[in-house]
């Protein structure tokens, strides 16, 4: 991809020669890079964003928003802190706001296969 920038919250990246590559270990360097993101000597430089993993960033954005909310688990924020709709908001709104900026967002993911058994006996992976 032009202008690529790898966004490593998973360092699985040793193997790729030549990738410019930022370190994310946790959403907070994460958002401390939207913000160089946002700045035009930057936007010159990169047009592609990678995300590796999305998995990893969704783990840490929830880490962050439970933080941020003083609960251990994203879902312990009840009624007054409702922890899903606060990740929901953070996660999809960083990411919404880097497609607006123009960069191309590629995610990358682990996928598992799976046999499902249905009652009728047909199999689906």
């Amino acid at each position: 991809m032009p202008g690529h920038l790898l966004l490593a919250f998973e360092r699985g990246y040793n193997a790729l020669p030549g990738v410019m590559v930022q370190d994310i270990p946790t959403w907070g360097v994460f958002k401390q890079v939207v913000r160089e993101l946002k700045k035009s000597e930057v936007k010159d430089i990169y047009q592609s964003l990678i995300i590796d993993t999305v998995d990893f960033a969704a783990d840490a954005c929830q880490k962050y928003v439970c933080n941020q909310l003083g609960i251990e688990n994203i879902g312990d924020g009840g009624w007054t802190n409702n922890g899903w709709a606060k990740y929901k908001k953070e996660f999809e709104g960083t990411f919404r706001e880097l497609t607006q900026l123009g960069y191309a967002i590629v995610f990358i993911s682990h996928d598992r296969e799976k046999t499902i058994k249905l009652q009728n006996n047909k199999e689906y992976q």
